[in-house]
C-alpha cells in the first residue's frame, strides 16, 4: 500500500505535457498531410508532406509509435468474441473480421518497406529499411505465401465473402516473391462446415501471431533508431535539421511545465509546513597510506584532511578521517587458503562426517606476487570452497600435503634387503575411535572388518625417503590392521631390496625442504585420491609410542682390514691372512652396526680354497699330531667402541671357525648369529655414516669388529710344518725305518680364503609419547617426528619437548585463510583493507563465525576480540577495514611456513564456503568521508578510484594516499517522494500513532534500521486486547536470515519511544519473528551443471522465491509470507533452467501453532488436501532450509511423492524440538503420548 501512495505522490505520474519527440514528429506529419503548399506564383501545389517523405526519421517514429497493444488486444478478443459465438453465421463474420485484421497488419509493413525504399539515398544510413528486410525475407515472406494460399482455400470453401482489402499486387517486390524451397502445407481434413472454419481460425491464430511477434520487434527496435537517426544521422536537409531543432527546444519548455506539479507539492510541503528533507550521511570511501620506508611505526590523526577533486561550483572535495590510524611498513607477503571438505553428497555408509579432501590455494607468497594478485581482476574465496563436483576450468585449490616425517639414525640404510615395521601404538581410548568407524562401515556394508580396514588403508599414503639424488619412493608397502584393538597397535611394513638406493642423510639443497635433521627421512603423506580419505580415521589417534623395527639381511658394503692395509673383498681374500696362525686378527669396519641401537646381528662367509682332501680337520692334519680338530679353530670377535676394543670373555662372542654338518663334514660356508650384544658394549654413535671409515689407524673412535684367531696355538700348522716335513724325509732314509709301519700323509697346511662376506643385523629404535615415559627418550639419538600441513612443516617430538600427539595435523577448522606479514620495522598493529565481492550464501543459518588466530613463538595463539578493534567487514562479508593491535607475543614462529614472517589467519568452524570472494587486501588502510561544512549545500554522490589526490597538508614521513576503488554512491539527501511520503503520514497521525497502519509507519519512520513492520491485534492470558508488533532489521544478502530478529534493547527501544506517543490505555507486545521450515522432497536430474552446484544453486533460488522480503530495494519492499500455493512452489522449481527432470515433489512444512504446538505437515500424504501452505501464527514466516530431500535420478522416469518418516525429519545436524506435552500430529500417524508429568522436559531428536 505505501507503494501505491508513493506512485500517487510522485509528480512524474501527473504530467502536463508527456508527449515524447517521436509523438511530435508524428504530429508534424499527420499536419504536413492536411496543409496545402502554395508555390511563388501562389498557386496550390500539393501538400507540405512531400518535403517530409524523403527523411526516414518520420517512418521510424511511425514505427516506435505503431499501437502494438492495441492491436494485440483487438486480435485477442477477436478469438475470444469467436469462441463464444453461438451460431455458425457469427463465427463466419467474426473470422472474416480477423482476417480484415491481418490484412491491415501485412498491408502495414509492405507500406512501410516502399517508403524504406523511396527515402533510401544511402543504404549505410538506413538502418530501418535493413531491419525491415531482414524481417520480411527471413520471416514474413514465406507466412505471407501461406496466407495467400489459405485465402484462395476459404474463397474456394465459401467460408468467406469477397473482399479486396488485401491487394496481392501491390505485394510486387522481389522480396515477397516465395524461394524455391518453398512448399505449402495441405490444409487439414474436416467432417463439418462448423469444424472446417474452426481449424481455418486456428491456421489463421498462428499466421497472425508471427506476424504480430514481428511488429513487437521491429516497434522495440525503431526506439533505438530513431534516437540514433535524430542525434547521430547526418543525411538531414536543412529544413528538416532546423524541424527538429525546434522539437527539441520544445522539450525545454514541456520539462519547466512538467514541473507545476512537483512545484505545487513543494510549495505546500515546504514553504506552508516550513518541512525539509532528511540530510542523508556524507560519503565515505576507503584510502591506503604508504609512508617512508624508514619511518618507524607513526600516527596520523584524523584532523588531517584529504584532498579529492572539485565540486560543480569549483569548490574542494575535502575528506577526513574516520579514526586516528597507525601507519607502519608492514607489508601482506603470503596469501594462502585451506578448506576442509565434508561433502554429504559422498555416501560412506557411515554415521560419521567424514572428510572427503583436504584443498590447499596459495594465492601469492611474496610481497611482488601480492601486489600483482591487489592489481589483478581475479578473486578467491574468503575461507577456500569445495572442489568437489567441479570442473577443470572451476577448480582453484589443489589437494593438500598432509603428512608426517620420521627421522632416526636408525634409518641410516645402505643397498641390501631391508625391512623397515613401523609401529604406531595408539591410546585405547582414541584407538576405540578407529575401531567404532570400521563397525559402523562394516555394519551398512556387506565387508567384514578386516575387509574395510585393507579398503581404507590399501595404498592409503605416498611413502619416501631420502636418497643421494633426490626422494625415492617406496612401492612395496601394508598397513597392518592389529591383532587385538586392545594393543591399539597399527604397522606399516616397508620392504626394499638391492635396487632400491640407500637411505642418505637429508640435505636442504637436494631434498628441498625446511627440517633441521642430520639423519635419513621418511616422508609418510596422504593419497587423498582415495575414496576413503585416511586422514578421516587417524586424526583423532594419540600416540603413544613409535617403534621402528628394521631388519637389514646380505649387507656387503664393508671395509675390511688387516695388517693396518684395505682389502679388497669384493672378491676372494685370506680371512686370517696367507699365514694364518695364533693371534691373526681381520678387521670389519661396518658403521651401520655403530650409529644405532642394534638388537642382534650376524656375521657369514663362504670359504673359497678348503683343499679338496680337507674333508674334515682331525684327517686332514693327522700327520701334525697336534689333535686338530674341527672344532680346534677359535674366533674372538670384539667391536670397537669409544676408541677401544673393549676386552670381554663372553663365550658368546667365542665362536668355531668351521661349521661341521652332520657327517663331520667341513662346510664350504659360515653364519654366525649374535644375540646377547650387552657383552659387546657397543656405545653407539648416532652421528657416523657410511663414509667415516677411510684410513685404518688407531685414532678411530668407533666402526670395526675385530676377528682373532685364539685357538689353537699352532693356527693352522705353518710353524709345525717345516719341522713335520724334514722329519718325514729323513725318516724315509733311516736304516731304522719300520716298512710295516703305516705312514700317515702330512699335507701342506692352508690358510682359508673366504668371498662373500656379508652381515645382516636387526635394529630398533623408540618414540615416546606417553607423559609416564617420556624419560625413556635417548637425547643422543636425536629422533625427531615432524607433520607436514599446508602451513609447512612442525617438528612435533624430539627427546627434550613434545607437542603435539597427534599423527597428522589437525585440522579444527573447515576453512582458513592465512596471511603472512613482513616489516623490517618494529609495529604494534594494521588496519587491513578488505576488498570483498559479495557471494550471497544459501543456507539461512549461515552464521558468519569466525576466529583469528596469530602466530608466536609456539605456533598459533587465539586472538582476544579486545585485541580487534573494529571490524567492518562484518567477518569478511562485505569491502571493510578490520583493524588488529597485536598482543605482545605476535612473533615469527620456526614452525609455520617461512620462519621469517608473520602469520595472521581467520577460521571458520563450519560452512566456510559460505563466505565472500576476495579481490584484494591491503594494509594501512582507513575510511575517509566527506567533510561537510554546516551551512554548504555543496555534497557529492560517488567518488571514482584515485580521485583522492592526497593530504591538504602532507603530513611527515607519509608519501602518498591511495583510494584503490571507486566509493560507493550515497544519497545526497532525501528522495522527494520519500520526502512527500514522509510527511503525508505525518499529516495523518500527527506523530500521536491510532491505528496499525500509523503504528507501523510511525515505527518504520523512526528507525531507519527497520525493513518490515507489522502490528497484530491478540489476547493474553487474561483475555485483554494486545497489540503484537513484529519488527524485522535490515540485513544484507550475506548475513543470516536470523539476524532479522531485535535484541532484548533494540525492542524496549522502540517500546519506549511508541509508549510516548500512543494511548496510554493500548497494551503493547514486541515479537520476534517465527521461522517455520519448509523442506523439499524430490527427485530430479540437473542440467549443463555439476550435482553439488546444482543443490546450491536450487537451495539459492528457493531462498530468494520464498524468502524475496529478506532485501528490500529503493522503490520495491516486499511482503512477508506466511502463506504460500504448493503449486507456485513446484512451479517455481520445474521453471529452473538448470533442471532437466524433476518429480516426486512434495513439500514438508514445519507449523508452529501459537500456543507451541508442532505440526509436521507433508503434502504427499492422501489426506491432505490443502492448496495452500500457512503459517500457524500471524507473525510466522515461511523459511527453506537447505536440508532439502533431493535424489539424483539416472534417467527421466517418473516418480510419486513419497510420504516422509517422522525418524527422516532429523537429517545430519537438524533436529526437531518438541514439548514432551504436546502431541505431535504428523500426517504418517505417528503420535507420541506422554503423560503430563513432565510438563517441563524438552525431547531433542538428533541424528548427527
Amino acid at each position: 500500500m505505501k507503494n501505491k501512495y508513493k506512485e500517487i505522490l510522485d509528480p512524474n505520474n501527473i504530467l502536463i505535457d508527456d508527449r515524447s519527440i517521436s509523438d511530435s514528429i508524428l504530429l508534424v506529419k499527420k499536419l504536413s498531410e492536411t496543409y496545402t503548399y502554395f508555390n511563388n506564383m501562389n498557386k496550390p501545389e500539393g501538400y507540405f508532406s512531400s518535403m517530409l517523405d524523403t527523411d526516414q526519421s518520420f517512418l521510424i517514429a511511425e514505427i516506435s509509435k505503431f499501437p502494438i497493444a492495441e492491436q494485440n488486444k483487438k486480435r485477442l478478443n477477436f478469438i475470444s468474441k469467436f469462441d463464444h459465438s453461438s451460431t455458425l453465421e457469427i463465427k463466419q463474420e467474426v473470422f472474416q473480421t480477423f482476417l480484415e485484421h491481418t490484412n491491415q497488419m501485412l498491408i502495414k509493413i509492405n507500406n512501410w518497406y516502399a517508403s524504406s525504399k523511396k527515402n533510401n539515398f544511402s543504404s549505410k544510413n538506413n538502418k530501418i529499411e535493413v531491419e525491415l528486410e531482414r524481417a520480411i525475407e527471413s520471416k514474413i515472406s514465406e507466412i505471407f505465401n501461406d496466407y495467400v494460399n489459405y485465402l484462395k482455400f476459404f474463397k474456394e470453401k465459401e467460408i468467406i465473402k469477397d473482399f479486396d482489402s488485401l491487394k496481392v499486387e501491390e505485394f510486387n517486390l522481389v522480396i515477397w516473391e516465395s524461394k524455391p524451397t518453398y512448399q505449402f502445407e495441405e490444409i487439414f481434413t474436416y467432417q463439418t462446415q462448423e469444424e472446417l472454419i474452426n481449424n481455418s481460425l486456428k491456421k489463421v491464430i498462428l499466421i497472425s501471431s508471427q506476424i504480430f511477434e514481428i511488429l513487437y520487434d521491429l516497434s522495440f527496435k525503431s526506439e533505438r533508431i530513431l534516437e540514433s537517426s535524430l542525434y547521430e544521422g547526418k543525411n538531414h536537409k536543412a529544413h528538416i535539421g532546423l524541424l527538429f531543432s525546434f522539437l527539441e527546444l520544445i522539450n525545454y519548455v514541456k520539462e519547466d511545465i512538467n514541473k507545476f506539479a512537483q512545484k505545487h507539492l513543494d510549495f505546500y510541503y515546504k514553504t506552508i509546513l516550513k518541512q525539509a528533507p532528511s540530510l542523508t550521511q556524507p560519503l565515505e570511501t576507503f584510502v591506503t597510506i604508504d609512508i617512508d620506508e624508514n619511518s618507524n611505526e607513526l600516527i596520523l590523526s584524523k584532523n588531517h584532511l584529504l584532498i579529492a577533486g572539485q565540486y560543480d561550483d569549483g569548490s574542494v572535495v575535502k575528506l577526513e578521517l574516520d579514526e586516528d590510524i597507525k601507519l607502519n611498513n608492514i607489508k601482506i607477503s603470503d596469501l594462502l587458503t585451506i578448506f576442509v571438505s565434508r561433502n554429504k553428497v559422498f555416501d560412506f555408509n557411515s554415521k560419521y562426517q567424514l572428510i572427503s579432501s583436504i584443498y590447499f590455494n596459495s594465492i601469492a607468497n611474496s610481497i611482488s606476487e601480492v601486489n600483482v594478485f591487489n592489481a589483478s581482476e581475479t578473486s578467491f574465496s574468503t575461507l577456500g570452497r569445495d572442489q568437489n563436483f567441479l570442473t577443470s576450468s572451476e577448480m582453484n585449490m589443489s589437494e593438500a600435503e598432509i603428512g608426517f616425517l620420521i627421522s632416526s639414525p636408525v634409518l641410516k640404510l645402505g643397498s641390501s634387503d631391508r625391512s623397515i615395521k613401523i609401529d604406531l601404538n595408539f591410546s585405547v581410548a582414541s584407538i576405540n575411535y578407529l575401531s567404532d568407524l570400521i563397525i559402523d562401515i562394516s555394519n551398512k556394508t556387506e565387508l567384514n572388518e578386516e575387509e574395510v580396514f585393507f579398503r581404507v588403508f590399501s595404498q592409503a599414503f605416498e611413502i619416501q625417503y631420502t636418497a643421494i639424488e633426490n626422494w625415492h619412493t617406496i612401492v612395496d608397502y601394508e598397513v597392518i590392521s592389529p591383532d587385538d584393538w586392545t594393543s591399539g597397535v597399527i604397522s606399516i611394513l616397508l620392504n626394499l631390496d638391492k635396487t632400491d638406493p640407500a637411505f642418505t642423510n637429508y640435505d636442504s639443497t637436494i631434498h628441498l625442504l625446511e627440517l633441521n635433521t642430520e639423519y635419513p627421512v621418511l616422508k609418510i603423506n596422504i593419497d587423498q585420491t582415495k575414496f576413503y580419505n585416511p586422514y578421516s580415521f587417524l586424526n583423532q589417534l594419540e600416540l603413544i609410542k613409535i617403534n621402528i623395527d628394521v631388519e637389514v639381511n646380505n649387507l656387503k658394503q664393508l671395509k675390511v682390514y688387516r695388517e693396518g692395509q684395505l682389502v679388497d673383498n669384493n672378491s676372494e681374500f685370506d680371512l686370517l691372512g696367507p699365514l694364518a696362525k695364533y693371534g691373526s686378527k681381520l678387521f670389519i669396519g661396518c658403521e651401520e652396526l655403530f650409529n644405532k641401537k642394534i638388537s642382534e646381528f650376524s656375521l657369514s662367509w663362504d670359504y673359497t680354497n678348503i683343499p679338496p682332501k680337507c674333508k674334515s680337520i682331525d684327517d686332514f692334519y693327522e700327520g701334525y699330531g697336534q689333535e686338530f680338530a674341527n672344532n680346534s679353530f677359535k674366533l674372538k670377535l670384539s667391536a670397537l667402541s669409544d676408541f677401544n676394543f673393549r676386552k670381554h670373555e663372553s663365550e658368546d662372542f667365542i665362536f668355531d671357525l668351521f661349521e661341521t654338518e652332520s657327517n663331520n663334514k667341513l662346510s664350504d660356508s659360515r653364519q654366525v648369529n649374535f644375540k646377547d650384544l650387552k657383552d659387546l658394549k657397543i656405545n653407539p654413535n648416532f652421528k657416523i655414516n657410511d663414509s667415516y671409515l677411510t684410513d685404518f689407524s688407531n685414532d678411530i673412535e668407533t666402526g670395526l669388529l675385530k676377528i682373532e684367531l685364539i685357538a689353537p696355538i699352532d693356527g693352522f700348522g705353518f710353524d709345525l710344518y717345516p719341522k713335520l716335513y724334514s722329519n718325514q724325509m729323513a725318516s724315509e732314509f733311516s736304516n731304522k725305518k719300520d716298512d710295516k709301519k703305516s705312514k700317515v700323509e702330512l699335507n701342506e697346511p692352508f690358510s682359508p680364503k673366504v668371498d662373500n662376506l656379508k652381515i645382516s643385523f636387526k635394529a630398533s629404535s623408540s618414540f615416546i609419547f606417553n607423559d609416564n615415559e617420556v624419560f625413556e627418550n635417548d637425547p643422543l639419538e636425536g629422533n625427531q617426528f615432524y607433520q607436514t600441513s599446508p602451513f609447512g612443516i612442525e617438528q612435533t617430538f624430539s627427546a627434550n619437548k613434545i607437542k603435539s600427539k597427534n599423527l597428522f595435523y589437525n585440522f579444527f577448522n573447515e576453512g582458513e585463510l592465512i596471511i603472512g606479514l613482513s616489516s623490517d620495522k618494529p609495529f604494534t598493529g594494521v588496519n587491513f583493507l578488505f576488498e570483498i565481492n559479495k557471494s550471497e550464501n544459501t543456507n539461512y543459518e549461515f552464521s558468519r563465525k569466525i576466529e583469528w588466530y596469530y602466530s608466536s613463538f609456539d605456533g598459533w595463539k587465539k586472538m582476544e576480540k579486545d585485541h580487534i578493534l573494529f571490524d567492518q567487514t562484518f567477518n569478511l562479508m562485505k569491502t571493510g577495514i578490520i583493524s588488529f593491535r597485536f598482543p605482545e607475543d605476535f612473533s615469527k614462529s620456526t614452525n609455520l611456513l617461512d620462519n621469517n614472517k608473520f602469520y595472521l589467519k581467520a577460521c571458520s568452524l563450519d560452512k566456510a564456503d559460505q563466505f565472500s570472494l576476495i579481490k584484494s587486501i591491503k594494509t594501512n588502510a582507513s575510511l575517509a568521508k566527506e567533510f561537510v561544512l554546516s551551512n554548504s549545500n555543496n555534497r557529492i554522490e560517488k567518488l571514482k578510484a584515485n580521485a583522492v589526490e592526497g593530504f591538504e597538508k602532507k603530513p611527515a614521513g607519509v608519501l602518498s594516499v591511495n583510494q584503490p576503488f571507486d566509493s560507493s554512491t550515497f544519497k545526497i539527501k532525501e528522495d522527494d517522494n520519500d520526502f512527500y511520503m514522509r510527511v503525508s503520514e505525518l499529516l495523518r497521525h500527527k506523530n500521536r500513532p491510532v491505528t496499525k497502519w500509523d503504528i507501523e509507519k510511525f515505527i518504520l519512520n523512526r528507525f531507519d534500521w527497520l525493513s518490515h513492520v507489522s502490528c497484530f491485534n491478540t489476547h493474553n492470558s487474561y483475555q485483554s486486547s494486545v497489540l503484537k508488533i513484529l519488527c524485522l532489521k535490515k540485513i544484507e544478502p550475506f548475513q543470516n536470515i536470523e539476524e532479522v530478529k531485535l535484541s532484548k534493547a533494540e525492542m524496549d527501544e522502540i517500546k519506549e519511544t511508541l509508549l510516548s506517543f500512543i494511548s496510554p490505555f493500548l497494551i503493547i507486545e514486541m515479537v520476534n519473528p517465527v521461522f517455520e521450515d519448509i523442506w523439499i522432497k524430490s527427485k530430479l536430474r540437473f542440467r549443463d551443471i555439476s550435482t553439488g552446484k546444482g543443490i546450491e544453486r536450487l537451495n539459492h533460488d528457493l531462498l530468494n522465491f520464498i524468502c524475496d522480503w529478506r532485501i528490500s530495494t529503493k522503490n520495491d519492499i516486499p511482503s512477508l509470507r506466511n502463506k504460500i500455493k504448493k503449486y507456485d512452489i513446484i512451479k517455481f522449481i520445474k521453471e529452473r533452467p538448470y533442471i532437466s527432470f524433476v518429480t516426486g515433489i512434495s513439500v514438508i512444512h514445519f507449523k508452529v501453532l501459537e500456543d507451541g504446538y508442532i505440526y509436521a505437515f507433508d503434502s504427499a500424504t492422501s489426506e491432505n488436501t490443502d492448496e495452500f501452505i500457512e503459517c500457524g501464527s500471524k507473525w510466522s514466516i515461511l523459511v527453506p532450509r537447505n536440508s532439502h530431500k533431493i535424489e539424483i535420478l539416472s534417467k527421466d522416469e517418473y516418480h510419486p511423492p513419497e510420504v516422509t518418516n517422522f525418524n527422516e525429519l532429523a537429517i545430519n545436524k537438524s533436529f526437531l524440538i518438541v514439548k514432551k506435552e504436546e502431541q505431535k500430529r504428523i500426517d504418517n500417524n505417528y503420535i507420541d503420548k506422554v503423560s503430563k508429568e513432565n510438563n517441563n522436559n524438552i525431547q531433542f531428536q538428533l541424528k548427527i
